[in-house]
């Protein structure tokens, strides 16, 4: 191939452009843990009266998702504010996206009735910052049997001070369970939305799912679900590329909108899938809004056995639960799809646009992003080829 230089030439003082942010908001490399370590119970105590009847929060190895380390937290049930350190530099971050992503292990033999988190945050209200502030309406899950899942962490509610601030800055966890809960977390990072693919968009219908307990209908571009509480099955959505979009993640991000005067205690959901492989569905219950608001929660089916790629029908069920009479409007469903060799707008797909930033950034030779395909600090020939190779995958 050859390259047009003049071009090249022209724009090369402009073109080391990165089309997705730094993601990572907290790892856990740190043996402080930006500070919620600190929030342990003092070893005499916990002497004294059990460690099993303690907070115990410690840099561990297991449940490792990204890095060396994870951020072990056991306790005895009930809830407890996690406390941060200082931790302004993420900020910026936040300011890009507030919906967030967190890796959560859960060993084996773990197991309790519910578990939640909420979250804080909080800065110097004397000197430009807004105070303690935290979410209430939408609780993140904490799964509650073992195994590794990736949930979403809304905290759009939460207001950041403007970009002018600099002063101290907190993420707070309140941490709850049912019982006595052990959990890794790790990898805490934005929400790559670019990766983000329609699945289901109810532009003019219910796209198939129907219930017979429950109220299930097209409500001016959004399904709307409402019961009078308890459990209820959604069943039979499904749309032309769900096979070859739930093919290509793990994870189901759905945007949910609750109607004001709707309030109830508690809320959650499962899903199934179901096809000539049989029924399966997820068995940890992913936290619903109890209250009026716009809300963006996350489904890790990972545990779930994919649809054969030429399958000849599939189905997404989902499985609501509530503590009384509740109405639910689900505005889109997303896949959020694997990153692929190449793909360097975060896509899923490898096409034109990918060609282009990489031609775009052509001789860039300092922090490139991922335009840099390879990640060995340059722009050139290898990350040209690397697109080119893998051109339509993907898509």
């Amino acid at each position: 191939m050859r390259l047009n230089r003049w071009l090249l030439g022209v724009m090369m003082g402009a073109l080391c452009l990165s089309y997705a942010p730094a993601q990572v908001v907290f790892s856990f490399e740190d043996p402080d843990l930006h500070g919620y370590a600190d929030d342990a119970d003092p070893s005499d105590y916990c002497d004294a009266v059990g460690w099993d009847n303690c907070w115990q929060i410690t840099q561990s190895t297991d449940g490792v998702t990204d890095g060396s380390y994870s951020m072990r937290v056991k306790w005895p049930g009930g809830f407890r504010w996690l406390i941060s350190s200082d931790v302004r530099d993420i900020l910026p971050l936040l300011r890009t996206e507030q919906r967030l992503l967190l890796d959560i292990t859960v060993p084996e033999g773990a197991s309790v009735p519910w578990a939640n988190f909420i979250v804080a945050f909080n800065d110097d209200a004397q000197n430009g910052g807004l105070g303690w502030r935290q979410t209430g309406a939408l609780q993140a899950t904490v799964p509650r049997y073992p195994g590794t899942y990736t949930i979403l962490v809304d905290t759009r509610s939460l207001q950041l001070p403007s970009a002018e601030y600099n002063d101290w800055f907190q993420l707070n966890l309140g941490l709850n369970a049912g019982g006595t809960h052990e959990v890794f977390m790790d990898n805490l990072r934005l929400l790559p939305v670019s990766r983000l693919q329609p699945a289901f968009t109810f532009d003019n219908d219910t796209q198939g799912f129907s219930a017979e307990e429950a109220s299930v209908s097209w409500d001016n571009g959004a399904l709307r679900i409402q019961w009078g509480g308890g459990f209820n099955w959604i069943t039979g959505g499904s749309t032309p590329d769900l096979v070859s979009l739930i093919r290509r993640g793990h994870i189901l991000v759905f945007d949910i909108t609750v109607p004001s005067g709707v309030s109830v205690p508690w809320a959650n959901m499962i899903i199934s899938f179901n096809d000539d492989n049989g029924w399966r569905q997820t068995q940890n219950p992913i936290e619903l809004p109890v209250a009026a608001g716009s809300f963006s929660i996350a489904v890790d089916y990972r545990e779930l056995a994919p649809p054969d790629a030429n399958a000849e029908w599939f189905q997404l069920n989902l499985g609501i639960n509530a503590g009384g009479e509740y109405t639910i409007l689900i505005d889109a469903i997303h896949v959020l799809v694997e990153p692929v060799s190449g793909d360097v707008d975060g896509n899923g797909c490898v096409d034109d646009a990918d060609l282009l930033a990489v031609l775009f950034a052509f001789g860039c030779s300092s922090e490139c992003g991922a335009e840099d395909v390879n990640g060995d600090g340059v722009v050139d020939d290898a990350d040209l080829l690397t697109v080119l190779f893998n051109f339509g995958t993907g898509c």
